[in-house]
């Protein structure tokens, strides 16, 4: 029941399919340990699943893992289907791992290596690819919101690309936004538009083309997404706050972004800095 709750438009298909993933997972995990009911479900036994997982996953992964269960137990209360909800709880509250801080430096794409991989993709890419990567890189809007976008959502003498809802569909957490676009994303989005149709747009054809261009251009490894973050580490570096920044992603909060900024990797020791 909860898998039917989240599906869209309440959540992109992506996040309802990965909520059902990471849910499965722990009940398959329960069942092993013999726990059928949600008052058997305590910290001491959460505890150690997040131990188990820790083994065999990274501590964002195991964060992420706990989102949809909290989520699910919360449906749970909500609909009248448990009568407590052992996430309440405050023991609960230390589940969360610490994540370790990503570096500065960690995506090495800065924006002469974007426009390497964009000039590289217009060389050789398939039809409507290359103007798909220039979109996301000039505006960083997921591919979920490129796959679903509307020539009418944008207004070209403002410069302004609108992500709003469509029939059956919304974006990542209802976060609807307008972002700063330049002439050439603009041109971008309208060819992208116009062949959208005749490509395919799944993760693992985006992911192979991408991998075919950049290997071309001598590029390190980077997906689609990375686009996304070297946008807004980009935007950050020319000026533009954290906050604004966060809002043009359509991310939750700010320290969502934060985790998105890279600091372009320079010569520079940080002497030049000091104030005193």
């Amino acid at each position: 029941m909860f898998a039917e709750h989240c599906q869209p438009p309440r959540h992109t298909k992506k996040t309802a399919d990965s909520y059902a993933h990471r849910v499965s997972t722990f009940v398959e995990a329960m069942e092993k340990k013999q726990i059928t009911r949600t008052d058997q479900v305590t910290f001491k036994v959460m505890s150690a699943y997040v131990r188990e997982r820790s083994a065999e996953v990274s501590a964002a992964t195991v964060n992420r893992d706990l989102t949809p269960i909290r989520r699910m137990f919360a449906f749970a209360k909500r609909e009248g289907h448990i009568e407590k909800n052992p996430f309440k709880h405050e023991d609960f509250a230390e589940l969360k791992l610490r994540e370790p801080r990503p570096k500065p430096n960690a995506l090495a794409l800065s924006p002469k290596q974007v426009d390497i991989f964009l000039a590289k993709a217009d060389e050789m890419a398939k039809p409507g690819y290359a103007a798909l990567f220039r979109l996301t890189a000039g505006s960083a809007i997921r591919i979920d919101e490129a796959r679903h976008y509307e020539p009418r959502d944008i207004d070209v003498q403002r410069g302004i690309l609108t992500i709003t809802p469509k029939k059956n569909w919304t974006t990542k957490g209802y976060r609807y936004r307008d972002i700063p676009v330049s002439k050439n994303t603009v041109d971008a989005l309208l060819a992208f538009v116009g062949v959208r149709d005749n490509l395919a747009l799944d993760d693992k054809a985006v992911w192979n083309e991408i991998q075919r261009v950049r290997k071309a251009a001598r590029l390190p490894k980077f997906s689609i997404h990375d686009l996304r973050r070297a946008w807004a580490s980009a935007m950050h570096k020319n000026g533009a706050s954290i906050k604004q920044v966060s809002v043009w992603l359509g991310h939750c909060a700010v320290q969502v972004t934060e985790r998105y900024i890279r600091i372009f990797e320079t010569d520079s020791t940080g002497h030049e800095f000091l104030p005193r």
